[in-house]
């Protein structure tokens, strides 16, 4: 039979090895990783404050910009159309009143309706 002082030895000498919560551990040993994930344990890059701008900085919209090459697609267009890009890439026009939508470029003489 061990001694009360011996068996709070190896409590502390456990708590020293495995940190806090192998104190509550009955049986003496803990699973981290049944606890935690193998996830916990992977190597992660190192990622910087500096990444971390760089990449909001290219998220940014410049609205300007933006506003800048709506005019120039706009520009040349007859009054009430509009273009812009379908998933593909491929550039449509609308009519912003009707909402008629064509593929080819409208011109002064493309019917509205």
């Amino acid at each position: 039979m061990t001694s009360p002082y011996r068996a709070a030895f190896k409590l502390t000498l456990l708590r020293l090895r495995m940190g806090h919560q192998a104190a509550q551990c009955t049986t003496g040993t803990i699973n981290w990783r049944q606890m935690y994930g193998d996830v916990a344990f992977r190597i992660q890059p190192t990622v910087f404050q500096s990444d971390i701008d760089a990449i909001k900085k290219a998220r940014e919209v410049d609205h300007a910009k933006l506003a800048e090459v709506a005019a120039a697609w706009a520009r040349g267009l007859p009054e009430g159309w509009g273009a812009t890009r379908d998933g593909s890439g491929k550039v449509y026009y609308w009519h912003k009143v009707t909402k008629k939508v064509q593929w080819d470029r409208p011109t002064p003489d493309t019917p509205i309706s």
